[in-house]
């Protein structure tokens, strides 16, 4: 099923280059606006200048600690989704990221099916931003 999120913007944080080139690949058919950030700082000055509907985070930044990252970005933007992306697959890393107040789960490799199907729970009409 083909996705039109042609009026919204994802951000993705990793600092693995073959990561994000994956990632705008599996979403150059959906139309989503797509920036990305290697680091803490442009995260921030991205989140500062641009409206973004979604983040996708790695959890291993070379900078800082996708935990860290994630509760100063929620300190200034506290409804914007953010999906943890991690190579650690484990039920209970995935606990621990859901509990520390990650919105959602990927694993990688990433698989483009739940990709888009964690990307639909937040920009989907069903997702209603509080």
């Amino acid at each position: 099923m083909e996705r039109d999120w042609n009026k919204n913007s994802i951000l993705i944080v990793d600092d693995d280059y073959t990561s994000v080139v994956l990632f705008e690949e599996f979403l150059s058919t959906t139309q989503i606006l797509v920036f990305s950030a290697s680091n803490g700082p442009e995260a921030f000055n991205i989140l500062h200048n641009h409206p973004i509907d979604l983040i996708l985070m790695d959890i291993q930044l070379e900078d800082i600690s996708g935990f860290i990252l994630l509760s100063q970005i929620r300190d200034q933007y506290p409804n914007i989704p953010i999906v943890a992306e991690t190579a650690f697959a484990s039920l209970d890393y995935k606990k621990k990221c859901i509990s520390s107040g990650f919105n959602g789960f990927l694993t990688k490799p990433i698989n483009f099916d739940l990709l888009i199907n964690e990307m639909d729970k937040f920009l989907g009409k069903a997702y209603l931003q509080a």
